[in-house]
């Protein structure tokens, strides 16, 4: 028995602290969870459209800067709601501040918009809305719409793509479930898709400022950054593509197969800096094989 709650938030989710709240909500026939400002497993009955909408900011050597997030106001009602906070990302040099204005209506659109500045001068490699496609999408036909209005019509990768599969995008639709599409609209700046599962993530993620640009870029203090993504639900024959199943989990076991685990270990983020007691008497719990840490980035 674990009494320590800091010991067993490592052991169930990687960190000390608590888990996020999740509050779930409705968008018309949509439903998604709010998760300390992103949100996550966007859905159209059964079927999950989008997996995670939220904001990014990475620092010249690609780690990522977290927020803060202060004034949280939620508000829903019959198949709608409304979610405003405002969030400082700062870390050394870095200090950039926005808000975020999320809704979603009864028609099935969610809208999640930024309205960032930067406080400080500093050099980044992206600042900006991440969406995530969830790995389901593969092979699904799409239509890419891109900055000079042209249409490329294709599909999600079914084998993971080394490259982007799509570069230059204004808005991408997907085809769900029958004549039912998801169409995903992108402002504020050039967006472009990597397959994330080449790092076992399994997701497609849309990002902004494209990789071909030289990066880190400098930004100013005072210079604005405003991004939306828009999403939306079309097709005829709508009602029919919400599928409800129950929640109810079945698992079945067979004989015990008498087989060792194979020697396994983990990878530590010790970029930021050693781990603390708590994390080093979580992992000595664990009996690994291994772990993996990582040096500190020389400066450049």
């Amino acid at each position: 028995m674990i009494a320590d709650r800091a010991t067993r938030n490592i052991l169930r989710h990687g960190s000390p602290a608590d888990a996020p709240e999740i509050v779930p909500m409705t968008a018309g026939p949509l439903t998604c969870d709010y998760v300390d400002g992103d949100l996550r497993n966007i859905r159209l009955g059964d079927r999950e459209i989008i997996r995670r909408i939220y904001v990014a900011v990475r620092d010249r050597y690609w780690n990522t800067i977290p927020a803060t997030l202060e004034d949280v106001r939620i508000a829903s009602g019959a198949g709608t709601f409304t979610v405003r906070y405002r969030a400082t990302h700062r870390a050394g040099e870095i200090c950039f501040r926005w808000e975020a204005t999320i809704t979603g209506t009864a028609g099935g659109e969610i809208v999640y918009e930024m309205d960032g500045e930067a406080c400080s001068t500093f050099l980044r490699n992206r600042i900006g809305l991440c969406v995530l496609h969830p790995f389901t999408c593969a092979g699904a036909p799409c239509r890419v719409t891109h900055t000079d209005d042209t249409v490329t019509a294709g599909a999600f990768p079914r084998e993971i793509a080394p490259h982007q599969p799509y570069k230059d995008i204004r808005e991408i639709a997907h085809r769900v479930a029958g004549d039912v599409w998801a169409r995903v609209a992108f402002s504020g700046d050039v967006f472009e898709m990597e397959d994330q599962r080449n790092w076992t993530d399994a997701s497609f993620k849309t990002y902004s400022t494209p990789l071909d640009l030289p990066a880190p870029v400098l930004i100013k203090q005072g210079t604005p950054v405003r991004q939306a993504v828009r999403l939306s639900i079309e097709g005829d024959r709508l009602a029919a593509a919400v599928h409800r199943t129950d929640n109810d989990v079945r698992l079945t076991l067979g004989a015990p197969l008498a087989r060792r685990l194979p020697p396994m270990g983990l990878g530590a983020d010790t970029l930021k800096g050693p781990l603390d007691a708590a994390s080093v008497a979580a992992l000595r719990r664990l009996h690994l094989s291994h772990l993996r840490v990582s040096a500190a980035w020389p400066e450049q």
